[in-house]
C-alpha cells in the first residue's frame, strides 16, 4: 500500500511540474549521450593510432633523444654511417620537425614541417595521391622541393593541380613535388597538414642542426632485436648515459595499445 502511495504520489508530482520534470529528463538523456559520445570518440582515436602504427610496420625501431640540453648530438653523416657498418638495418630515415609558415601567391598558413628522406615514405605511414616523393637526387643536390598534405592544399590552393607550383616556407621558394594521399579528411593539426622537405636543406632552411629523432627499417622481421641492441649501441656511444634517448619499436606500442 506504501509503495502505491509513494507511486501515484511521485506522478502527481511529474505532472504538476511539467516544466521541470522535462528538463530533469533532458538532462539526463544530455548526460547519457555526452558519455556514449565520448567513449565512442576515444574508441575512434584509439583505432586511428593503432591504424597509424600498423601502416608504419613492425620492422621499423624508432629513436627520440629526450635530453635536449646536453651538448652531444647526431648527424645525418653519424646516421649514414650506422647503415653502413651492420647488416640489421637497411634503411635510416632522420626527422625533424618544427612549426612555421608556408605561403602560396595568395594565401598562407601555419604548418608543422618536416625535414627527412627518401627511406621516410616507406617507414612513415604515407602515401603518395600524386606527384612524387622526396629522392636521393634530391637530397645529394640540395634541391628545393617540397611534399605537402592535404591540409596544405586545401588552403593555398584552390584546386589538385598543384606539381610545380611555387611556395614559400619560412620564406624561402621550393617547388611543389607531390602531395600527400590523405588520411584525416584534411583537418588542420593532422598527418594532413605537413610540409616534407630534404633533411639537408630543412637544416638550413629551419636552422636546425642536430637530428633528434629517426627511424630505422630492420632488414627482416627477425632481426629487429639485433637492429634495436645496435642503435642502442650507437646512442650509448654518443651521449654515455641510456636515459638521454629511448628506442621502441611499433609492435611495442601496439602491444600498449591493444591492454586498452
Amino acid at each position: 500500500m506504501k509503495f502505491w502511495l509513494a507511486y501515484k504520489m511521485a506522478i502527481k508530482s511529474i505532472l504538476n511540474n511539467k516544466v521541470r520534470s522535462a528538463l530533469t529528463m533532458l538532462g539526463v538523456i544530455i548526460g547519457v549521450a555526452a558519455v556514449i559520445a565520448a567513449v565512442g570518440f576515444a574508441q575512434g582515436c584509439m583505432q586511428s593510432v593503432t591504424d597509424m602504427v600498423e601502416g608504419m610496420g613492425t620492422n621499423v625501431v624508432t629513436a627520440m633523444i629526450i635530453d635536449r640540453s646536453q651538448t652531444k648530438s647526431i648527424s645525418t653523416e653519424d646516421l649514414n654511417d650506422l647503415v653502413e657498418s651492420t647488416e640489421y638495418i637497411s634503411s635510416i630515415s632522420p626527422y625533424i620537425m618544427t612549426s612555421g609558415t608556408v605561403k602560396s601567391k595568395n594565401d598562407s598558413k601555419s604548418t608543422t614541417i618536416v625535414g627527412t628522406n627518401s627511406s621516410y615514405i616507406n617507414m612513415g605511414d604515407v602515401k603518395m595521391q600524386k606527384g612524387r616523393f622526396i629522392s636521393e637526387s634530391d637530397l645529394d643536390n640540395n634541391m628545393k622541393v617540397a611534399v605537402i598534405g592535404s591540409a596544405v592544399v586545401n588552403k593555398l590552393f584552390e584546386n589538385s593541380n598543384v606539381i610545380g607550383e611555387e611556395i614559400k616556407v619560412n620564406g624561402t621558394n621550393f617547388t611543389v613535388i607531390g602531395y600527400l594521399e590523405e588520411k584525416m579528411n584534411g583537418a588542420d593539426g593532422t598527418d594532413d597538414d605537413m610540409v616534407l622537405i630534404p633533411v639537408n636543406v630543412a637544416q638550413r632552411t629551419l636552422k636546425i642542426k642536430n637530428v633528434t629523432m629517426f627511424m630505422a627499417s630492420a632488414s627482416s622481421s627477425d632481426t629487429v632485436d639485433l637492429a634495436m641492441r645496435q642503435i642502442k649501441d650507437f646512442l650509448f656511444n654518443i651521449f654515455k648515459e641510456d636515459d638521454k634517448y629511448i628506442c621502441f619499436t611499433q609492435e611495442s606500442i601496439l602491444g600498449i595499445l591493444r591492454r586498452y
